[in-house]
């Protein structure tokens, strides 16, 4: 009798290497999702409320990108599991984001709105990387969770190397 879960089970089961290089990769990823965040800066230096905004988010985004590089080279479980779970974090807050954004844009006639200044920005560019840096996070966070769940299944059984 053929097991209906055969594809997905390989899939998960792929050699620790292959999702290793998965993790690493969508973590590079996340580092060059960085740069419309510099762009903003460079476009727009007078707001200082701009460039806190940006500066925080992009060295937030670096810090984790060499998060989950460490955690998938070292194979460290614990790093893996951290880095996974707040790229999870990070997709939420992500949509709170686009939320308040979507909530400032419908407002830009008001100048004393705390978010007028999101007004100056191109939509268009603003959610496509968001939405980027919405499917890389979660690209990063599955493959964090699988590299920890192969590194977790070779330990308990050392004979069964892939």
């Amino acid at each position: 009798m053929p097991n209906a879960y055969a594809g997905v089970l390989d899939f998960c089961t792929c050699d620790i290497l292959v999702w290793t290089i998965l993790t690493v990769a969508s973590s590079i990823g996340l580092l060059l999702a960085t740069a419309p965040y510099w762009y903003y800066i460079a476009i727009n230096p007078d707001e200082p409320l701009n460039l806190a905004f940006f500066i925080i988010s992009a060295v937030t985004l670096i810090i984790l990108c060499f998060l989950g590089i460490y955690g998938a080279i070292k194979k460290n479980k614990a790093v893996l599991l951290y880095f996974a779970i707040i790229m999870l974090v990070m997709i939420t807050v992500t949509f709170t984001q686009i939320t308040l954004t979507l909530i400032a844009l419908s407002n830009c006639n008001d100048s004393g709105s705390p978010f007028h200044f999101m007004c100056d920005i191109n939509e268009i560019v603003y959610f496509a990387h968001s939405t980027v840096v919405v499917l890389i996070g979660l690209m990063c966070s599955v493959c964090a969770f699988l590299l920890r769940h192969r590194l977790r299944k070779q330990e308990q059984d050392p004979d069964n190397v892939y």
